[in-house]
């Protein structure tokens, strides 16, 4: 009877370091998940800083054109204050292609030509200009998952991530 006693209970153990195996286990398949999540979005955030930074020098390089066509406190006052947060479903047509057209119709043809690229590139984005000094200050952002963190301290809305480019 002690030896049948003896092998009950080392049967017992046996499933106990069975389950703690499989424990371990899906303890590491969970670990080894959450690091590809965080490289995932590691991907996803320099993916997307990489277009925003792309995007700003676009808009940098139209103010400049800008500039140098109608001049820079043209560019500078017709810029200044715009806003881009709604989606655009199709790019703006230029009247300024066919026929010369004036600042304003400019400025308002390649802000509407650049939220529309910016919403095909990065869908949920915001876009500003605002004028710090002699500067405008270009900022893009947009929701980001983990985003707690802000690029741009003051400049970047809560819970979202920032590029900022001056100009």
């Amino acid at each position: 009877m002690t030896t049948s006693a003896r092998l009950h209970s080392q049967r017992g153990l046996a499933l106990l370091e069975a389950l703690f195996a499989l424990g371990l286990a899906s303890l590491a398949v969970w670990a080894a998940q959450q690091l590809m999540l965080a490289r995932a979005q590691q991907a996803s955030l320099q993916l997307h800083q990489a277009q925003a930074l792309a995007l700003l020098d676009d808009m940098a390089q139209r103010i400049r054109i800008h500039s140098l066509r109608f001049g820079q406190s043209s560019a500078q006052l017709l810029y200044v204050g715009r806003v881009a947060s709604d989606a655009t479903d199709s790019a703006p047509t230029s009247t300024c292609r066919a026929a010369p057209c004036d600042a304003a119709e400019f400025a308002r043809w390649t802000w509407a030509h650049w939220a529309y690229q910016l919403h095909r590139t990065l869908p949920q984005a915001q876009a500003q200009v605002q004028r710090q000094g002699q500067r405008l200050e270009l900022v893009v952002s947009w929701p980001q998952p983990g985003a707690g963190n802000h690029s741009w301290p003051g400049l970047c809305p809560d819970r979202l991530q920032c590029e900022v480019l001056w100009l």
